[in-house]
């Protein structure tokens, strides 16, 4: 269940990203506005002040705390000592780490900031 919630979001996300991303292209047209409409496409999917109950309900959460139940959930490898259907725990911590990285908003929100700063 926690696993299709966070497909769902992802989805959302992506969605979001390309309705916004869709418009700040335009601005590519008005010189000088390039550098803000790439900033705004990267920023379009990883929205920081949501105000509406149902678009915060729909997208990834600001932090994902719960990574290593998502991640294990995922990874259906039972282990090669025991065999007792537990998923292996170096698949599950690497899992982890991508997806704590990935669907947290808040790590792309700076993400995107930084790759910005460095393209400029």
């Amino acid at each position: 269940e926690l696993m299709r919630k966070n497909d769902h979001q992802n989805t959302f996300s992506q969605f979001l990203s390309a309705t916004i991303s869709s418009r700040a292209v335009l601005l590519q047209l008005i010189p000088g506005m390039t550098a803000p409409a790439l900033l705004f496409v990267g920023l379009s999917a990883c929205p920081i002040f949501v105000f509406s109950a149902k678009l915060r309900e729909n997208l990834t959460p600001l932090i994902l705390w719960e990574v290593w139940t998502v991640a294990s959930q995922r990874v259906r490898v039972t282990s090669v000592s025991g065999g007792s259907g537990e998923p292996a725990t170096w698949k599950v911590a690497l899992l982890s780490c991508s997806l704590f990285v990935r669907d947290s908003r808040l790590i792309r929100y700076v993400e995107v900031i930084l790759l910005n700063l460095v393209a400029l």
